[in-house]
């Protein structure tokens, strides 16, 4: 008994086996391929799953692995007998590693008794970008039927930036236009050279929102839809003024991203909430576009004064400053020229220097990280800043400029004194030897003969009181001798003295000197001090030789000099 009920569980057992492989065998009927056996990422594979010829019916659901993409195919299928049995799924790598699909459930009746589960499964090599496959183009189907890549491989703007960047698996993208944009041009290029793109091309724009849509559709009629919302600049309604500008406030303001450190909100104006960004420090910029050069960016404004500035942070090192455009009060410095520059990867206004030596240079008016206004100079080769020299700034910003005229003519009138006081000098030494000269060098008188009297010494014509004087006494010394006039381009000479007659005294001497004095003196009465020469004349000081210069005697001197 015990061995026919081992014999009847073994062949129970034999029975389920043989009917196991028989599923087996069926399930492994449906076909699952790879169209190439590596792919780079970011480029697209084919997937083929075929249905046995035998089945009637069938399902099945498929299932892939999370560095494969999906773009086209049915993931879905279901079919009859007489219909296409082949299923070609477009898949795009976004990772390295390998990329598998396989056949996650459905079932199948091969005739019509019954249903099975069919399984099946493919894989593929994904390597990097920089590594090429063998994929020759993007996509090739590997076997025999329509093809159903509707996938775009690039989209581009002539305009604008696309947001998100493009990706072929992403279908919804904005972009956003400056004011009075009209018209912008797509170009759509499929993945699938037997694909067909449609909306593509030139679109005709208005402000505000518009939406395109760009149409793929596959060689097997499936397509699939890009859309993009335009978004184009509204026409401004509130305006201000600033240095004969007209700016604009920008209405749509989704897309523009504020400096570092500011924060969105609103100010009142005019009975309307504009659009404003503020930081801790008090400051709040308004989004305008100027109405002549269409050209948008962020301004300073204040509540009670308006618009102020423009607002551009440079980043110089670890400093930050602000462009703030230039004032219409401040555009005159001497030897800088106005003109638009290039700093910083910007084109501003700024001044160039006119000297052809410092063209790598250039001035720039910025405020500093406190709130100060004032000009610095730019250097182009070192990317740097530093105050500029040539100026200082108040407060205020006014300019406190020292011309360098003003020294130069200082300096050339110092140059000129201390000339002008080197010439007095020398002229003034070279006067005062020649008027000692005469008083140092008295020729000596010739002795008198003897048994002669000697002749009375008769003083100068100088020296000779007038009739009005009363006589000098014997004591007192004599007056001052006038200075003679040298005759011109001659030295100077004594004068011969006056000869003085033998019986009397002259004409030109006073009555009582002439009746005082003998007209002969015997030659014991002469006395020692008339025979010892006379004392030379006292020299004068500087002084009084300047004064008693006659001026054309001075100009003669400075005139040889």
């Amino acid at each position: 008994m015990k061995l026919l009920k081992k014999y009847f569980v073994s062949l129970a057992l034999l029975c389920a086996m043989l009917l196991a492989t028989v599923q087996v065998s069926h399930a492994a009927s449906f076909s699952v391929s790879a169209g190439q056996s590596t792919v780079s990422v970011g480029r697209t594979v084919a997937f083929t799953i075929t249905v046995p010829a035998g089945c009637k019916v069938w399902t099945y659901s498929v299932a892939y692995s999370a560095n494969l993409t999906w773009e086209s195919g049915d993931l879905d299928p279901m079919g009859f007998e007489g219909e296409n049995r082949v299923n070609q799924l477009v898949f795009r790598a976004n990772d390295t590693g390998t990329g598998t699909v396989w056949i996650s459930k459905g079932s199948f009746s091969m005739d019509g008794n019954g249903n099975e589960t069919p399984s099946g499964s493919a894989s593929v090599s994904i390597v990097s970008a920089s590594e090429p496959d063998d994929s020759e183009p993007d996509y090739t189907p590997s076997t025999p039927g329509k093809s159903g890549n509707n996938a775009l491989a690039s989209l581009t703007v002539s305009a604008g930036e696309l947001t998100p960047a493009f990706d072929p698996t992403i279908t919804d993208y904005t972009l956003s236009l400056p004011l009075r944009t009209n018209q912008i041009t797509f170009t759509a290029t499929p993945s699938d050279s037997k694909a067909t793109v449609q909306g593509d091309g030139e679109v005709a724009l208005q402000g505000g929102e518009n939406k395109v849509a760009v149409v793929v559709t596959a060689e097997d009629s499936s397509a699939k839809t890009y859309n993009i919302t335009v978004k184009v600049a509204r026409e401004p309604t509130v305006f201000f003024s600033l240095n004969g500008e007209s700016l604009g406030v920008m209405q749509d303001t989704d897309g523009v991203t504020p400096p570092a450190g500011f924060s969105p909100t609103t100010v009142p104006y005019s009975g309307e909430e504009l659009p404003a960004w503020t930081n801790a420090a008090g400051q709040m910029l308004l989004y305008l576009v100027n109405q002549d050069t269409l050209a948008a960016g962020f301004y300073l404004y204040d509540e009670a004064e308006g618009v102020q500035s423009p607002y551009l942070p440079i980043v110089c090192g670890a400093t930050t400053y602000v462009y703030t455009g230039v004032p219409a009060e401040k555009e005159s410095i001497p030897g800088l020229t106005l003109c638009d520059v290039e700093a910083f990867g910007h084109i501003l206004k700024g001044w160039k220097y006119r000297d052809a030596s410092l063209q790598d240079f250039c001035v720039l008016y910025l405020m500093d990280a406190d709130g100060n206004y004032g000009c610095h100079t730019y250097d182009s080769q070192s990317g740097t800043l530093q105050r500029f020299s040539g100026a200082v700034f108040t407060d205020d910003g006014r300019t406190m400029r020292v011309p360098i005229l003003y020294v130069y003519i200082a300096g050339g009138a110092a140059a000129v004194l201390l000339l002008l006081v080197i010439i007095l000098a020398a002229v003034c030494i070279s006067r005062g030897k020649k008027l000692r000269l005469p008083a140092t060098e008295v020729p000596a008188e010739a002795p008198a003969a003897p048994g002669e009297q000697p002749p009375a010494e008769t003083p100068a014509a100088e020296e000779m009181p007038t009739p009005e004087e009363p006589e000098q006494p014997a004591e007192e010394a004599p007056s001052q001798p006038e200075p003679q006039q040298p005759e011109e381009n001659s030295p100077a000479e004594p004068e011969d003295e006056p000869s003085v007659p033998e019986d009397g005294p002259t004409s030109e001497e006073p009555a009582e000197k002439a009746a005082a004095e003998p007209t002969e003196k015997p030659e014991s009465a002469v006395s020692p001090a008339e025979e010892a020469p006379q004392p030379p004349a006292p020299e004068h000081s500087l002084e009084d030789t300047l004064r008693r210069l006659p001026l054309e005697d001075l100009l003669r001197d400075i005139h040889d000099l």
